[in-house]
């Protein structure tokens, strides 16, 4: 008989649902979404179908949201695996599972211990230590589950991801025709291209990032994905005199990776990031990736000098560095390019899904031979 199972989580990320679809075609999954969309994202970057599982939209009246949210967790019959469980939904339900004796996952895309107060650290361990297994992506967030979470409890690990397989490389693109294809395509002049892709924000470091762009050698351009320029950075980009940096707003989350491609390095100077999928999609292009000690999938993805480097987060100096590394030599560039795509190709999100299902079937089988 078909196992059922009812996920929590917030938003329909493009990359979620196409890992519910596949997920959908093992189980009869049923996804509570919390929103359709949220402020900070453009509209049409949000899916809000599954093809092969149900989505729920949870109503954004707070006393119908309780009484749906109770109705699922008590109509459940099967794994119930919170996504969630730091926002009032997912503290809910907790709450819930917790009461009614029921077993429930926890998932999580990425985590790191960080200082806090004593009464914050008390709550988040009451909640997290109540699962009975987590969903973990790395080494990082395997420390913070054990941290706040149930020693006694398993840790299932699985490969976080954006990339579907198809779109993984083979193999690296050489550098004269990367920098053919840009100029045929996307009419980028310079001779090496620095790529960012992300919300244009200060979290995301994109004032670090102009500052850098200011200590670039003359041959390197910069170009930024993810919204338009705000009053606040073209005054620095004036104030610094730059020229070698543009912003192409927003594009569509199946076009991004035709960008990224013909990219030489991708420039993530984020200040936080509990994952950040663009290394996974850099990567994925045989793309070296430069980014920070804040950002949790660099530290799990990217070996220094192999595949790209970590830099300390605010450091732009040496951020301009080590983007200046790899654009010097085509022929540690094009070593590089080839180590990420060994790196990255079991991170895929065919691999997720098949990892993951496997994974609830072991604690399932588990549980029913025990009864």
């Amino acid at each position: 008989m078909e196992r059922k199972i009812l996920y929590l989580t917030n938003i329909p990320a493009p990359y979620t649902v196409e890992f519910f679809n596949l997920l959908g075609e093992r189980y009869k999954l049923t996804v509570l979404f919390e929103y359709d969309t949220v402020p900070e994202r453009e509209k049409n970057w949000f899916c809000k179908t599954g093809e092969k599982y149900t989505a729920v939209i949870l109503p954004d009246n707070i006393l119908k949201r309780i009484r749906k949210v109770i109705y699922y967790l008590r109509t459940a019959i099967g794994p119930i695996i919170i996504g969630n469980y730091s926002s009032a939904v997912g503290i809910l339900a907790i709450m819930y599972l917790k009461i009614a004796r029921r077993r429930f996952y926890i998932h999580a895309d990425g985590g790191e211990i960080q200082k806090e107060n004593v009464l914050k650290k008390k709550i988040k361990r009451f909640l997290i230590s109540s699962a009975d297994w987590y969903f973990s992506p790395g080494k990082i967030t395997d420390e913070y589950f054990r941290f706040y979470g149930n020693a006694n409890s398993k840790i299932l690990r699985y490969p976080f991801t954006s990339v579907n397989q198809k779109d993984v490389l083979p193999s690296c693109i050489p550098l004269w025709l990367k920098r053919e294809k840009r100029r045929d395509m996307y009419n980028f002049a310079e001779d090496y291209i620095g790529i960012f892709v992300g919300s244009i924000t200060n979290d995301k470091g994109i004032d670090v990032l102009l500052k850098a762009a200011a200590n670039l050698n003359g041959n390197i351009g910069i170009h930024i994905f993810g919204g338009d320029i705000t009053s606040e950075y073209e005054d620095k980009i004036n104030k610094l005199e730059i020229t070698n940096v543009t912003f192409h707003g927003f594009v569509n989350p199946d076009k991004i990776l035709q960008f990224i491609r013909y990219a030489d390095v991708m420039v993530f100077p984020t200040r936080h990031d509990v994952w950040g999928l663009v290394v996974n999609e850099a990567l994925s292009q045989g793309v070296p990736v430069v980014t920070t000690d804040a950002c949790i999938a660099g530290k799990e993805l990217i070996d220094n000098g192999e595949n790209g480097y970590i830099v300390q987060s605010e450091n732009y100096m040496e951020l301009a560095r080590r983007v200046n590394q790899i654009c010097s030599s085509d022929s540690m560039a094009e070593e590089m390019s080839q180590k990420c795509i060994e790196r990255i190709k079991d991170y895929t999100l065919q691999s997720m899904a098949a990892i993951y299902g496997d994974l609830i079937e072991k604690c399932e089988l588990e549980i029913e031979r025990a009864l």
